[in-house]
């Protein structure tokens, strides 16, 4: 049996409905916002084979606006190079570690590992980690020590660590201008 025909009109209404859902269903209403550090460097050798940084993941959404987010993470991309100097013992291959570590609840989020070997160079070491965001907000704040480490005595040689820390906001709804995101290194606080 064929179908009925449709009125001129009745068929634009049709067709506009579902070219409207068609069209809702692909608007994604997410964005990000992105922040990062200024790259750094920092030494490690067998007299200071351990360095901490502490990084910290603060955003905001702005007043009177209504974006909302529920996932931050934050990846730091950095690279090693071990240069013994001249006469340096270069028999003990010292091993080199960063981690992203959950501050202040102290859980491993991300771990690189591995053994230098004299005039190694590493580029592109990444470590990350998500700030735990339980469901959609205006407002975090989160924080993260980056611990540097390299094998102490008997090895010798120095480490020269270069760093930069990116963050990634993910927004739910809203338009993702409206929210203030900053991923800074912060100072460990003065000893009492």
């Amino acid at each position: 049996m064929p179908l009925p025909m449709m009125k001129p009109m009745h068929r634009v209404r049709c067709l506009l409905s579902v070219g409207l859902a068609l069209l809702a269903c692909a608007c994604d209403t997410s964005g990000f916002v992105e922040d990062s550090t200024e790259e750094t460097s920092l030494r490690l050798d067998a007299a200071q084979p351990h360095v901490v940084k502490r990084l910290r993941l603060r955003a905001k959404t702005r007043e009177d606006a209504d974006a909302k987010f529920s996932h931050l993470s934050v990846n730091v991309s950095s690279s090693v190079r071990w240069s013994p100097e001249e006469g340096t013992r270069t028999d003990v291959l010292p091993w080199y570690r960063i981690r992203m570590v959950n501050d202040p609840g102290g859980e491993v989020q991300s771990e690189r590992v591995f053994v230098m070997k004299p005039f190694d160079h590493h580029e592109y070491v990444s470590v990350s980690a998500d700030a735990d965001v339980k469901a959609s907000l205006d407002t975090a704040d989160a924080s993260f020590r980056l611990e540097f480490d390299r094998q102490g005595a008997p090895s010798e040689g120095a480490f020269t660590v270069t760093w930069k820390a990116y963050g990634t906001l993910y927004t739910d709804d809203g338009d993702p201008e409206d929210i203030q995101f900053t991923v800074t290194e912060e100072s460990d606080p003065p000893a009492p």
